[in-house]
């Protein structure tokens, strides 16, 4: 089963670059690829749910950074 779900419809986005090591470009990839979806779309839920259950970082947010 998957973690993440296909997206229902595309969201408003903005352009983020960013690097990766060869090895996590190749399972973004591929994890799109199983999902059926955009890497942009992986990586935006995986972000949303390591902010969602880091409690620390719930803090700190709350703190005002």
């Amino acid at each position: 089963m998957a973690v993440l779900k296909a997206p229902p419809k595309q969201p408003k986005t903005t352009v983020v670059q960013l690097r990766l090591d060869d090895d996590a470009r190749e399972k973004l990839t591929k994890y799109a690829e199983f999902l059926d979806c955009s890497p942009s779309y992986v990586v935006t839920e995986a972000l949303k749910l390591v902010c969602n259950k880091d409690k620390e970082f719930q803090s700190w947010l709350l703190a005002g950074c």
